[in-house]
């Protein structure tokens, strides 16, 4: 809810399109062209499933539940083990980091072809890992990388990141009118 009303304002402020509405065309075609790439222990079959899946969830506007489900139908298609049973656990991770990718790939794509400063944005939560946490607030101009406990990367979600600054970020790019920090 943050993410959406902070993405509403930047597109009311800068002119920059709305990236984190629940039924996002750009976030959705990742996902169907690049999403799943990194997830780990799963067969080809079933990364086919689950790209269109969560792509249909989030034009949508599916909740995180819906799409958890759309993980696990995708598992069961592709004939990975689990199925339907796959564990809720991992279903919700897989859903979260990858639709969040998605959304922060499309969201730092238009701020950059609008050539606006970037803000990383956490949710500082009791959960949030100390980079993420640490993260918070940085600026960066177009093309510039963002720090994440020592690992460069264009915005949250990045596939540059490893899994473990990559799996169930919560965070958040947004244009900003604030100044780089040298």
């Amino acid at each position: 809810a943050a993410a959406e009303a902070g993405s509403a304002a930047a597109s009311e402020l800068f002119g920059v399109a709305a990236t984190y509405g629940r039924d996002n065309p750009a976030a959705a075609a990742w996902l169907r062209g690049q999403s799943s790439a990194l997830v780990k222990y799963i067969n080809e079959d079933t990364r086919t499933y689950l790209r269109p899946g969560l792509a249909e969830g989030v034009q949508s506007g599916e909740p995180l539940v819906k799409l958890q489900d759309r993980v696990r139908a995708a598992f069961a298609l592709g004939g990975d083990g689990e199925g339907l049973g796959l564990y809720a656990g991992r279903a919700q991770a897989i859903a979260l980091t990858e639709v969040g990718s998605g959304y922060n790939w499309a969201a730092n794509a238009d701020i950059e072809a609008a050539s606006l400063n970037r803000e990383w944005l956490s949710a500082l939560l009791p959960t949030t890992r100390e980079d993420h946490a640490a993260a918070h607030g940085q600026v960066r101009a177009p093309g510039q990388a963002f720090s994440l406990g020592g690992e460069a990367c264009q915005h949250p979600g990045d596939a540059s990141l490893s899994a473990g600054q990559r799996i169930r970020c919560k965070c958040a790019v947004a244009a900003t009118e604030k100044e780089e920090a040298l």
